[in-house]
């Protein structure tokens, strides 16, 4: 039996398991049962070291289990470390708790010299943490790792994160930031506690001699800054950070020379923080990203021409294009989502309104809002390209997602073989930019449909309205972007409702209609002209065409002519629509 087939981590009957997954085993049953009770008097001897027969009985193992298993052994190590940090002054030494029978005769401070090799790991810890009163919730937390030992304070700061709302990408980004600093450290035998502004100014300096930007360096440093000023606010340290304006101190403590400094500063929508004094002015201008204007469009799209999947991917193009929607985004709608043929038709004439929901950034739910027309090209991208994959999938055995995008194999695309296509497709159209700037190019109609509602005046702003700030808020709540303050959505709420009046508005959904009803009519097209080279290769069918008689059909023959008169079918009915 493996691991992977274990009901519970607690079954009583292990013999089926190797020696390996046995010490898994344990090992996760020390991280439930110890970690917890890490502040449980019945877990140590009245010398206050950890008491060897308890600790087994909590695992349920035997007692050369503690020595052994790597995960189990270093737990204890570093519980005993922990209790001695806390209480130094009742502690016994360790050649007294040694003479104790009962006790685990680890040494209690072992100074070594960390390896320059030693990179620290990172592990994602599935845990149930308390979210609100009584009210526990799942979260993913980054753990960081030295030679088994676990960073605790990096730990507790990322459980904080995490429970204020950080999502799990920002977690790991802030991880790595911290664990090289953390590196950069312990080469130099510096404790985290002891940390002060020359030790980050001697970091700076190795960012800056590699030539990092300075933008970058003032992220890696506000990222620092951000732990050790939560370790001042709990506790964790004392009167080391400034986290305050001198005035804002007691008398006592104006001029206290803090080992880090801050300075208050404000950001674009009023907001006061603090920063590290270290922070470096940024006068280097962000990097310019043209954003490709409809002709460039066309030219990505017409890369795509000839290909296996020109018609999945042109598709992935126009979900971005259309609906502004991330490369993740695109990658979750599934076909249970879709509508039918017959939903379609009100969807048309506008009595059913349609919406994909979505995971965002952030974990937050979100809906992603297709036109009719982007639909129609989904579903006949359903009935014709993709369930051609899903038949070879299935005649070969193969499972079939039912995400909406696939490869040939039946599962479903991934964010980074999207991201390559489309940079592919960027480069051989050579015009600059990757499936993002899809995304900004529809940001910008955005913002040209609000001007052009304001030019021809069906919106009426008057001098004293913030009509710049309105329209930019259009466009970032259309792109799902955060960063303005939440109660002023329903200022954008506001001028939504009127721009969708507008005639400016109007003549933008004509020509995005247009636009859409074309790339359908010629994915139509495209497929006659590839079946009708089928038709002619087959006499029958050739005859057929030529004559207008149909002698003999096989039944291959009769499947080609039905599937040409639903071709024909779709072909006149997308005429009509865009017509």
């Amino acid at each position: 039996m493996r691991y992977g087939e274990l009901d519970n981590i607690w079954s009583e009957d292990l013999s089926g398991l190797s020696g390996a997954a046995i010490g898994r085993v344990y090992g996760e049953r020390a991280v439930e049962v110890l970690v917890p009770r890490s502040v449980d008097p019945s877990l140590y001897t009245d010398k206050g070291v950890i008491d060897l027969d308890r600790a087994r009985e909590l695992i349920g193992c035997k007692r050369s289990t503690l020595y052994q298993n790597r995960v189990v052994r270093a737990i204890i190590e570093d519980l005993q470390r922990r209790d001695l940090d806390a209480t130094p002054a009742t502690v016994v030494d360790t050649q007294d708790a040694n003479k104790c029978g009962n006790v685990v005769k680890f040494p209690v401070e072992k100074t070594r010299q960390p390896s320059r090799y030693e990179r620290g790991k990172i592990v994602v810890a599935d845990l149930m943490l308390p979210y609100k009163l009584g009210v526990q919730r799942r979260f993913q937390i980054p753990t960081l790792f030295w030679a088994g030992t676990v960073d605790y304070e990096v730990a507790d700061y990322m459980r904080s994160l995490a429970v204020g709302g950080r999502p799990l990408s920002t977690l790991l980004e802030y991880m790595k930031i911290i664990r090289e600093f953390r590196r950069f450290c312990r080469e130099r035998g510096m404790l985290w506690s002891m940390v002060c502004d020359d030790v980050l100014r001697a970091y700076r300096a190795t960012k800056l001699n590699k030539g990092v930007q300075t933008r970058r360096i003032n992220t890696v440093i506000g990222v620092i800054f951000q732990f050790y000023a939560w370790a001042e606010r709990t506790g964790r340290l004392r009167d080391r950070v400034q986290l305050h304006n001198e005035p804002d101190y007691p008398e006592e403590m104006r001029h206290h020379p803090f080992a880090i400094g801050s300075n208050e500063f404000t950001t674009k929508d009023g907001r006061k923080i603090r920063v590290s004094k270290l922070w470096l002015d940024d006068s280097t201008k962000y990097p310019n990203r043209p954003t490709p204007n409809d002709d460039a469009i066309e030219l990505v799209y017409d890369t795509q021409d000839g290909l296996v999947h020109e018609e999945r991917n042109t598709l992935a193009f126009s979900f971005s294009r259309v609906m502004a929607s991330r490369s993740f985004e695109t990658l979750q709608v599934s076909v249970a989502q879709l509508p039918t043929r017959a939903q379609l038709d009100r969807i048309y004439d506008g009595s059913l309104p349609w919406s994909f929901t979505v995971t965002r950034k952030g974990q937050r739910q979100g809906k992603l809002y297709p036109t009719p027309d982007l639909l129609l090209r989904i579903l006949n991208y359903v009935e014709f390209h993709r369930s051609k994959i899903v038949e070879s999938c299935k005649a070969a055995g193969r499972f079939v997602s039912n995400k909406l995008f696939l490869t040939d194999q039946g599962t479903p695309l991934s964010v980074g073989a999207l991201g390559e296509l489309t940079r592919k497709a960027f480069q051989k159209a050579g015009v600059p930019g990757s499936y993002h700037r899809l995304r900004a190019a529809r940001a910008q109609e955005e913002v040209e449909r609000a001007l052009d509602a304001v030019d021809v005046g069906d919106v009426e702003l008057g001098p004293e309205t913030l009509w710049k700030h309105s329209i930019l808020m259009k466009a970032a709540d259309f792109l799902d972007h955060t960063s303005l303050r939440s109660l002023e959505f329903y200022l954008n709420d506001l001028i939504n409702s009127r721009v969708q009046k507008s005639t400016g508005a109007k003549l933008h959904i004509v020509e995005e209609a247009l636009a859409e009803k074309t790339r359908a009519l010629v994915e139509v097209e495209k497929r006659l002209q590839r079946a009708s080279g089928l038709w002619r290769a087959d006499p029958v069918l050739a005859e057929f065409i030529f004559t207008g008689d149909l002698k003999n059909p096989s039944p291959e023959s009769r499947r080609q002519l039905r599937e040409f008169r639903d071709e024909i079918e779709l072909f006149e009915a997308n005429f009509a629509e865009a017509a």
